[in-house]
């Protein structure tokens, strides 16, 4: 959302997301399972947009994870 006055303001853009992750189990029985993980995503930014978001549109996140059966 922008600023009322922007040009750009009640303009809908597309934007694209890419996201590939990964987790890794290193513990597991019956009743429940522990994994670490991580993913990174990049964001693909029409041309009006690229002047007001960071000039790496990539995103990193770790994590942690528990599951129980």
């Amino acid at each position: 959302m922008f600023l009322p006055g922007d040009s750009r303001d009640h303009e809908t853009f597309r934007v694209g997301k890419l996201t590939a992750g990964y987790v890794y189990e290193f513990v597991s029985d019956r009743h429940c399972r522990v994994g670490l993980g991580g993913l990174v995503s990049h964001f693909s930014l029409p041309g009006e947009l690229r002047p007001d978001y960071a000039s790496n549109p990539t995103s990193f996140m770790i994590f942690a994870r528990l599951k129980i059966q």
